[in-house]
């Protein structure tokens, strides 16, 4: 269907040639030749993995559209062979290529399918057998040089239109700022309070207060922290070494990173809530560490675990067993929840005498202006 992976049957053994093996034999319905004459029209292709390596072969010869419309099974033909050349250097797998051969016409009783193996030595590197693959119409593609123009320019409009309101705002606020401390006629103490009534006091003061609830706030700048960081690593990681040439050491890279990362997200969630309300529970911090560390978690169970259980009742071979998913808890609970823990008690350490910003108590009532023509 395109999205489910499933075994061939084809059977393959190092550096073993196979001639003209039977895979299966199919005696195919009226409803399943239609089906095969509407793939062949639309020119399927289908994808196979050898050793983790994807090869590509149309699943039949071009059909002309008359034979479609009459239905004319003795003009549409499928292949029925699968003829691969596998490339090998001393015990490893560096190339692989199939050909469709053997096009039998869909009116026969039954469709004989079978395949081949053929062996040879090449000089090519382990580690340079996916380099084959890009190069490859498989992945081949073009870009979008008009949409990210499009895009960049965008971009550079928005940016250009905010910076000027921000410009135009702060100039203004200045100028008052300014006029009122120039002020000779003014007496002494009401320009004090007209300076501090205006400008950067009255935002400090409005505006950068307590949000209702910080704990959660100081979370998501851990969290977010440690995905930046955890990104970083992790692609500074896997281009500094070819870690796609052992399978799993992708993911042994990306438990690494995320342990080594976890620190800096329970450092910066406690840090902020420090800085915030100057508060130095240890309670807290141990929560705002957790959630900020577990923000993958919490997004995982929200979005995948949904998911998942879906693919699961469909009876998908894409669907992650329950243990697998025990491993990983084991593993966030065992090797990143206590560098986090460590981060926020060495941000509590640093961040002791932290005051929060001063504001009001009581916020100033924002005046409603109406727009007139």
């Amino acid at each position: 269907q395109g999205c489910n992976m499933e075994h061939t049957g084809i059977t393959l053994r190092f550096n073993v040639p196979v001639s003209r093996q039977q895979l299966c034999v199919s005696y195919p319905s009226a409803r399943e030749r239609e089906r095969f004459m509407e793939a062949a029209y639309d020119r399927w292709v289908i994808t196979l993995y050898v050793d983790d390596i994807p090869v590509r072969g149309t699943i039949a010869p071009p059909v002309e559209q008359n034979a479609v419309e009459v239905k004319d099974f003795s003009k549409v033909s499928i292949y029925t062979q699968f003829s691969f050349t596998i490339e090998y250097n001393k015990k490893r797998v560096v190339g692989v290529s199939l050909e469709m051969k053997s096009p039998t016409a869909l009116d026969g009783p039954s469709l004989d399918v079978t395949y081949d193996v053929k062996w040879e030595k090449s000089e090519m590197d382990f580690v340079s057998r996916y380099e084959k693959v890009m190069e490859s119409e498989l992945f081949a593609s073009k870009a979008h040089w008009l949409a990210i123009i499009n895009s960049m320019a965008i971009v550079v409009v928005m940016v250009a239109i905010a910076a000027r309101i921000v410009r135009k705002l702060l100039n203004a606020d200045i100028q008052k700022y300014s006029t009122v401390l120039m002020d000779d006629g003014l007496d002494v103490e009401l320009a004090d309070i007209a300076a501090a009534e205006s400008g950067w006091k009255q935002i400090r003061e409005d505006v950068l207060r307590t949000p209702p609830f910080p704990l959660v706030l100081c979370s998501l700048i851990g969290f977010g922290n440690h995905l930046v960081l955890l990104v970083l690593f992790f692609v500074v990681a896997t281009l500094a070494g070819n870690l796609y040439v052992t399978p799993g050491h992708l993911a042994k890279a990306f438990c690494v990173s995320s342990t080594c990362t976890s620190f800096f997200a329970g450092y910066y969630a406690t840090g902020a809530l420090c800085r915030m309300t100057g508060n130095l529970s240890t309670r807290n911090h141990i929560i705002s560490s957790v959630l900020s560390i577990g923000g993958m978690l919490i997004l995982g169970a929200v979005f995948f675990l949904p998911t998942n259980l879906l693919s699961s009742v469909a009876g998908s071979n894409l669907t992650i067993s329950y243990s697998t998913i025990f491993k990983l808890l084991r593993v966030w609970a065992l090797y990143c929840l206590p560098p986090g823990l460590l981060g926020s008690r060495v941000a509590k350490k640093l961040h002791e005498n932290a005051k929060p910003q001063p504001c009001r108590e009581v916020p100033r009532p924002i005046r409603v202006r109406f727009l007139t023509s």
